[in-house]
């Protein structure tokens, strides 16, 4: 389906998605949309990637996730500088995606070394929109800035208050959380991982973590120094097929399980007490009585936390007050 970008109202956008999601059925009638889209937002400004934000933008990086793995490098370094952030709000795992790009575009290590060098440039410096701050956008290279502020500072708290915030740029309101899929907590997890991964790895050391990545039985006997860490095997990914195209041709993605980048823990602190129960405060709403409505979510998430950061702790930082009838914090 062939689109023209216009101003248009959201409610009007909800029926034309509609109208597309009912008639892009084939890779080639997707690819058609795409192209169409593609043709204007190629060479467009932040500015107007921002202006159409909600709807044609949203759409086209939608689409261009799905056919991400077969286009050419310059083409996915524009991508990445370009699209990272909304991928990361539609509930895309960036940071595994870019990996499987790597790995399945690593025919010699230079190569591999000078692409990764760009991807680490235009994204760190990118002027692409991660959301906004008080009626301003707030753009991925303002944030790199204060991420590298904030963490040198070993304030925790000033650490929960910008992490917090930045939830908070990224789902600004209910309109945004309507229409980026995502879940607000994973998806600044997902871009605090994706500048940790920039900012730590090196033009060095990719080449082994990307080895790993793709062969991590390599690495499972390595000693710790020798051995990339940020690597979790046996986990499914979900590399995707593009349609066919004069300039991009199809590839079939490997069919075995294949592992997932895990950004290792050294990279971001493991989070204190403190940390932890400001972002539960901050993201589960409490009753008249000051309890939380939602303690199961709650003791869930707790647990979610745990087992990312290998502190058992983390889950038992909330427990039942028999005496009060009522659950307390536990630090």
């Amino acid at each position: 389906m062939k689109l023209q970008v216009q101003k248009i109202s959201l409610s009007e956008f909800d029926q034309l998605e509609k109208q597309i999601a009912d008639n892009d059925q084939t890779l080639d009638q997707m690819y058609e949309t795409w192209q169409s889209l593609d043709q204007f937002f190629h060479n467009a400004s932040y500015e107007t990637d921002a202006e159409f934000r909600l709807t044609y933008f949203r759409l086209y990086v939608r689409l261009t996730w799905k056919m991400l793995e077969v286009v050419d490098k310059d083409y996915f370094i524009k991508v990445v500088r370009q699209q990272a952030v909304m991928a990361l709000l539609l509930d895309v795992d960036v940071l595994n995606s870019l990996m499987w790009y790597l790995g399945l575009n690593n025919a010699d290590q230079k190569g591999l070394e000078s692409l990764y060098l760009e991807l680490k440039k235009v994204f760190l410096e990118s002027e692409a929109v991660v959301g906004v701050w008080q009626g301003k956008n707030v753009t991925v290279a303002e944030v790199v800035k204060e991420i590298g502020s904030v963490y040198k500072t070993g304030d925790t708290l000033a650490k929960a208050d910008f992490e917090s915030r930045l939830r908070q740029i990224m789902f600004p309101d209910e309109t945004a959380k309507k229409y980026f899929t995502a879940d607000p907590e994973e998806a600044k997890e997902r871009f605090l991982d994706l500048v940790s991964f920039f900012q730590t790895f090196t033009q060095e050391n990719i080449w082994f973590v990307v080895d790993a990545f793709l062969n991590p039985e390599k690495y499972q006997n390595a000693a710790p120094e020798k051995a990339p860490t940020a690597i979790a095997p046996n986990v499914k990914a979900a590399p995707v097929v593009a349609p066919k195209s004069p300039s991009q041709p199809q590839v079939v993605p490997p069919k075995k399980e294949a592992p997932k980048l895990v950004v290792p823990p050294t990279i971001r602190p493991k989070p204190t007490p403190t940390q932890v129960k400001a972002q539960i405060e901050s993201q589960f709403k409490k009753d008249v009585d000051g309890n939380f409505a939602d303690i199961e979510g709650v003791m869930a998430k707790l647990s979610e936390l745990a087992e990312k950061n290998n502190d058992s702790k983390i889950a038992e930082m909330i427990y039942y007050d028999e005496k009060e009838n009522k659950f307390k914090w536990n630090i």
